[in-house]
């Protein structure tokens, strides 16, 4: 992630997540996010009403979990919302620290709408993260909520689910019918895919 710092002043937003299938406006969500300068961002209006505006958008959909960056609404942050059981926590510079138990995931993305896909991700991890008011915290998380929060550390470094040299496919009702041979392949697969990428 990089290490460049954001510059102390208003700034302007998208109302509306941009879409991968719209090249001109997706630019954004395949470029590196810049760190925050917490202790100077939280001075500044237009940083807050951002995070107002990450977690409508979260709580806008019906998943269990869904996480909004700061990418999506064109704004180049390392930062997103998490939107689980009713409720957002903001990750500011976050950091995943260790991962554990890969496991297949079905995920979906604001910024592919109408599209869900089969994903490899750690089952456990430990975070680091900033909140709004500049305190570092350290946690464990699981399950889905460790899958998305994966997903969204992704999308900060410009990679997203839709991505055309992405490890992982777009989920089709074929793939509950699969044997599970066949899913250990898949799973392996992917694996091997992910580990590729990521050298």
């Amino acid at each position: 992630m990089a290490g460049k710092k954001t510059n102390s002043k208003e700034f302007e937003f998208s109302d509306v997540p941009y879409l991968i299938t719209v090249p001109e406006e997706a630019e954004v969500l395949h470029k590196p996010s810049v760190l925050v300068d917490v202790a100077e961002y939280k001075q500044i209006e237009s940083f807050h009403k951002l995070i107002v505006k990450m977690k409508e958008l979260a709580r806008t959909s019906t998943d269990n979990v869904c996480g909004v960056s700061a990418i999506q609404l064109g704004i180049p942050f390392s930062m997103f919302v998490l939107q689980h059981k009713g409720t957002c926590a903001t990750y500011i510079n976050p950091q995943v620290q260790k991962m554990e138990d890969y496991k297949l995931f079905v995920e979906t993305s604001l910024s592919s709408p109408g599209k869900q896909y089969l994903t490899i991700r750690a089952n456990e991890i430990e975070v680091f993260y900033t909140t709004p008011l500049g305190q570092v915290v350290g946690v464990r998380l699981g399950g889905q909520l460790s899958a998305v929060f994966q997903q969204m550390v992704d999308s900060l470094v410009g990679v997203q689910l839709g991505d055309e040299d992405s490890p992982f496919m777009e989920y089709t009702e074929d793939i509950q019918y699969l044997t599970q041979e066949q899913i250990n392949e898949l799973t392996q697969t992917m694996q091997n895919a992910l580990r590729k990428r990521k050298k």
